[in-house]
């Protein structure tokens, strides 16, 4: 699953009102047939081994225009051991029978989503079949077990399974470990189809005029990969595999015309990924489908059945953008290759969770640097390295392979460490142990453990047997011990050339913390070639087998190194001012470690800008979004906007932003250029949104205004590439004339994409008085609060000013209970990350007294909330080091 959002695209998919949600009421039973009382004491976090499943049989009659479905269950167990229990999982699920055989069971309530089903006598060891028949919701306000959506005027119903929400639509062993086939059966109503994992085997008439569709039996998968929808969907074919795999994008009725860019390239995306796993697609199908809304998800792996919000995978031709093209293929490169990591083979528990996401977010760089080498030039991967480190540096972070005690270890464990951190580390020992024993260790990995379930063991010991026994140890330092290293490089000059190097963790300001070792696969590339060494103690070197005259290096080749790099003495100086002569990923890296460094206090910030002038990141897209910062991406600019530059310095900082970009902001314009190439197009919204905003260019928000009036009555004034970019710019310099045509145009919009960018663009005011229309729109029912999240938070954003941020959290805080009460469960550990812009002691305080009790009712609030007073804690101490050095160089300019 991918969970790549900023706040405001998180915030963004919350969901409409709905019935509250109630626990599982099971209904009478027959009595037990011993009046012996028998109270069995509940599982701690997971099941007993007592029972286990081997086969499930799924009925499900399901109306995506109904709140409600009815559906029966044959489990196929084997009972280890005699017992009078039968423990499944089981949420918001009416159970009305249950039965071993013919023999009824008792089905008692349970807490903590555990369904009890007790027997009269003690169930023999031995094989038996358990059948339950229940009925459950179809919810329309969350995205998780099952749900409906409108699209159009046409309801559909889809799944959402992971990690713990296969029991809203099934009583099962809702855990990864336990593995089986499942065949389902779906009764859909007249004018609908359905699709699951598998083929459809057969189908029937049902009731009514309906159908009845009975799918083909899966291979082995665990509850949470188990997927099906129903609806008007229309069937687009997108080709076969190689191995004559059909291929399809399922569509909401009559927009089969908006999913032709992913039809073109699902196929080619496969063919790059069967070629790296030297394997076939292992399943029988690859439908890939839309959803209207998601929250707290982009996509979903389903084995046969991946998911997407339907912006990531459709859109009509003439409103296509180059972006959103791009983020499909890395989407789908993402789901894809979970096919294979995840699906095929799938985590035994959640704490190996990071050998689903952190391998698919490493797959989807390394087949867009196979696939499309002119897209991505490496950048992607040295991101991804820039934004875990970030996550990583707080006291607060977890490690990768995290212990799961409870439910909201479980809801942690899908975030930026899992993600990023695990694909960075990834990277760095693909790098190090050379790309083709890495290779060959995956294929040993996948053919030793296809159709079972795996460990972090299982994985290090398959790339050990290839690439050496040092890798699984060093590996380990990583996945089993939270934050990043410091590497701290000094050159040395004797007869020949060394590096002495020296590692510790990477703390925020003032922070202390135990000391820890890494095994840090440490390269350098120099003028005299590459070097590499295994940094094992405190301290290190690395010979260089050169004369130090003339040398030049980088003490992090290719950026590929999991480790913040400090150079110590005259080689800071000679990096500096040599960084444009960098490859492209070790300039990324040089601004990612430069950044850290600032935001830690080990760097002047006044340092750090004047390297950024030198390196002249408008000449390049990558180097420019590095250094602005924004969605998936920390930047060394908007660390220092939003931390050091009081309000008073704002025309400083716009000459500071106009001398980095402003020239070519002028030079590209507002509207494209024939015979342009894409990165162009690219590059061409960051720079107009940068010098229109922080530059405060009068001409470029002038025109920005202008082709923002004409867009709403024509949708073809502005670029599809920079519609957002053109739409924010001219809101946040706007008026209240503009923001009634960009209302009366949100209104009208029958689209979901076309009435995003409005309410967008209607975040983007600054206008106090426009704020609180906003606010006012939040708590009404005029749009679908999925579709408005990003209107509540509009004035505590990193563009407004102190005094909007403090009349906006004021807001947040009075109308917290009614905002939070019609949100979906998952957005609401977003909230508290709502308050995660503020930078001065006075604001903790408050956050935290806020937020103290309300963290206890959502999941993984605990955590969040910590990181959030840790982040605002160390803001405080970095502004009062840091400010003196930026308004210094501020003032010189």
């Amino acid at each position: 699953m991918r969970i790549r959002a900023s706040l405001l695209v998180l915030l963004f998919a919350c969901a409409k009102h709905a019935t509250p949600v109630v626990a599982t009421t099971p209904a009478p039973a027959a009595p037990a047939a011993s009046a012996e009382t028998y109270n069995p004491e509940p599982p701690a976090l997971r099941l007993p081994l007592t029972v286990l499943p081997t086969h499930y049989a799924v009925d499900l009659h399901l109306d995506p225009n109904q709140a409600t479905f009815a559906g029966a269950i044959d489990i196929d167990v084997d009972v280890k051991e005699p017992t009078r229990v039968i423990w499944l999982h089981a949420k918001e699920l009416t159970i009305k029978s249950a039965k071993l055989g013919d023999a009824a069971l008792e089905a008692r309530p349970a807490k903590n989503e555990l369904l009890p089903l007790v027997a009269g006598a003690a169930i023999p060891a031995g094989k038996a079949r358990v059948h339950v028949e229940y009925q459950g919701k179809i919810s329309d306000r969350e995205t998780d077990g099952i749900f409906r959506q409108k699209s159009g005027d046409d309801w559909y119903a889809f799944t959402q399974f992971e990690s713990m929400d296969a029991r809203r639509a099934f009583p099962c062993f809702d855990e990864p470990s336990f593995k089986v086939p499942w065949q389902l059966t779906i009764h859909a109503p007249k004018g609908t189809v359905a699709f699951a994992n598998t083929q459809v085997a057969g189908q029937t008439p049902g009731e009514d005029g309906g159908t009845i569709f009975r799918f083909n039996e899966t291979r082995p998968l665990p509850s949470y990969l188990v997927a099906f929808a129903v609806g008007p969907i229309d069937a687009v074919d997108a080709g076969k595999t190689r191995g004559g795999v059909p291929l399809r994008i399922l569509v909401p009725r009559g927009r089969g015309d908006e999913a032709a860019y992913a039809a073109k390239v699902t196929r080619e995306i496969v063919d790059t990924l069967e070629e790296y796993f030297g394997v076939p697609f292992p399943y029988e199908k690859l439908d890939s489908i839309f959803i209207p809304r998601t929250v707290g998800f982009g996509a979903m792996e389903n084995p046969g059945l991946i998911t997407y919000t339907e912006g990531i995978i459709l859109a009509k031709a003439g409103e296509d953008s180059i972006r959103r093209q791009r983020r499909y293929a890395m989407v789908a490169a993402h789901e894809i290759a979970h096919h294979w990591f995840g699906d095929l083979v799938t985590l035994a528990w959640w704490n190996d969770v990071w050998l689903n996401e952190a391998f698919a977010s490493w797959a989807e760089n390394r087949v867009m640097e196979l696939w499309k080498p002119e897209w991505d030039q490496g950048a992607e991967r040295v991101n991804d390295r820039s934004n875990a480190l970030a996550a990583d540096s707080l006291l607060s972070a977890r490690q990768i392979r995290q212990p799961i005690e409870s439910i909201n270890d479980i809801a942690n464990a899908f975030d930026g460490i899992t993600y990023q951190k695990g694909a960075a580390v990834i990277s760095m020992f693909e790098l190090w142990a050379g790309k083709d024993k890495f290779q060959k260790g995956v294929h040993r990995y996948i053919a030793r453990h296809a159709w079972k379930n795996a460990t972090s063991e299982d994985f290090l010991t398959a790339l050990g047997e290839e690439v050496g026994p040092e890798l699984p140890a060093a590996f380990k330092t990583f996945l089993e011990q939270p934050g990043a290293p410091v590497v701290r490089a000094e050159l040395k000059c004797d007869r020949t050339a060394k590096l002495a190097l020296t590692q510790s963790r990477y703390l925020p300001p003032g922070a202390e913390a135990k000391p820890q070792l890494w095994q840090i696969p440490v390269c350098v590339r120099s003028s005299a070639g590459r070097a590499c060494t295994l940094l094992k103690e405190e301290t290190g070197e690395l010979p260089l087998e050169a004369s130090c005259k003339g040398l030049k290096l980088f003490p992090n080749a290719d950026a590929a190194g999991y480790y913040v790099t400090e150079l110590v003495g005259d080689l800071r100086a000679k990096i500096f001012a040599d960084a444009r002569a960098l490859p492209l990923g070790e300039q990324l890296g040089l601004l990612a470690d430069v950044t850290m460094l600032v935001d830690n206090g080990s760097l002047p910030a006044g340092d750090a800008l004047s390297l950024l002038a030198r390196l002249e990141p408008a000449r390049n897209r990558h180097l420019t979004r590095a250094s602005l910062g924004g969605f998936r991406q920390s930047g060394l600019l908007q660390t220092i906007r939003q931390d050091a530059v009081p309000d008073a310095m704002r025309g400083q900082w716009a000459k500071y932003i106009q001398k980095l970009f402003g020239a070519k902001a002028r030079e590209l314009g507002l509207a494209p250029k024939p015979g342009e190439d894409e990165d162009v197009r690219l590059l061409r919204p960051l720079v107009i949104a940068v010098v229109g905003g922080d530059g405060e260019d009068k001409a470029i928000i002038a025109e920005a205004r202008r082709l923002a009036l004409k867009w709403i009555d024509d949708k073809t004034a502005i670029s599809p590439d920079l519609t957002t970019a053109v739409l924010i710019l001219a809101a946040r310099h706007g008026d209240a004339a503009l923001y009634d045509k960009l209302l009366a145009g949100a209104r009208a919009a029958k689209q979901l994409h076309e009435r995003g960018e409005y309410l967008e663009a209607l975040a983007a005011f600054r206008d106090p008085e426009l704020i609180k229309r906003n606010h006012a729109i939040v708590l009404s029912d005029e749009f679908d609060i999925r579709e408005v999240g990003a209107l509540a938070f509009g004035g505590l954003g990193g563009n407004t000013n102190e005094a909007m941020r403090e009349a906006n959290w004021a807001w947040f805080k009075e109308n917290y209970d009614a905002y939070v009460a019609r949100l979906p469960e998952p957005s609401r550990g977003y909230t508290i990350r709502a308050a995660g812009g503020f930078c001065d002691e006075e604001h903790r305080k408050d956050v935290e007294a806020f937020f103290a009790d309300k963290v206890k009712g959502i999941r993984g609030g605990p955590r969040t909330l910590k990181a959030v007073l840790e982040r605002i804690g160390s803001c405080a101490r970095l502004r009062a080091a840091q400010q003196p050095s930026v308004l210094a160089f501020l003032k010189k300019l």
